[in-house]
């Protein structure tokens, strides 16, 4: 959030890049979809934690 993206959105995270397209680009159904993809995209790295570590979801 410091740098905003610093030079060529070098330092530009997920987080922020959902957050500009939402708010500043007022782009909701693309922030949206980028919401959605980073759900599952977090489940699954839970769910396959979840499998190496040997617990049940």
């Amino acid at each position: 959030m410091l740098t905003g993206g610093g030079p060529d959105n070098a330092t530009l995270t997920i987080g922020v890049y959902l957050y500009q397209n939402a708010f500043t680009y007022f782009d909701f159904g693309y922030a949206s979809a980028i919401a959605y993809a980073l759900t599952v995209l977090v489940g699954l790295l839970g769910l396959i934690q979840f499998r190496l570590l040997g617990e049940k979801p």
